[in-house]
């Protein structure tokens, strides 16, 4: 009985569903590049400058499919949502560690310049039982099934 009360504690929540997640923005960018299993030469943060920690209001929320980051975050804007920075990554991961399999999930409030200077956003995607941390090309197309962590304005 315990281990199905803590497995469904850490359940990933249905898509628009609020909860909160805490999140260490004083990280190092490099870090999420790392934590990714890639070397971070040749890597740059592109921003946003972020500092402190926090504990946001978020939720999934699928915004179909999405030629780049710019349509998403007019997509989400229009919805009166903000795209959560990359830097959630490794807390939702913690607070989530199996993935639902109903898709990955993008965190597009940031970005990073890749070492063949193409921008890149963060995510999560199913690997049988886990997560596996890692980057999407910002102006590749985001597939309909994809979920995106965002804030209210």
């Amino acid at each position: 009985r315990q281990a199905f009360a803590k497995r469904r504690l850490n359940a990933l929540p249905a898509d628009d569903v609020w909860f909160e997640l805490e999140v260490h923005n004083d990280i190092n960018p490099m870090d999420v590049v790392t934590s990714a299993g890639y070397d971070p030469k040749g890597w740059e943060y592109l921003g946003p400058k972020l500092s402190g920690k926090q504990t946001l209001r978020v939720k999934l929320v699928r915004l179909g499919y999405v030629r780049n980051l710019r349509e998403a975050q007019e997509k989400a804007d229009k919805l009166g949502y903000r795209l959560v920075e990359g830097q959630a990554r490794e807390p939702f991961k913690t607070k989530f560690p199996k993935p639902d399999g109903k898709g990955s999930v993008v965190f597009g409030g940031s970005e990073w310049q890749g070492p063949y200077g193409d921008p890149h956003v963060t995510d999560l995607r199913g690997f049988g039982h886990e997560w596996r941390s890692d980057f999407f090309w910002s102006d590749d197309g985001f597939r309909d099934d994809w979920r995106w962590l965002v804030v209210g304005k």
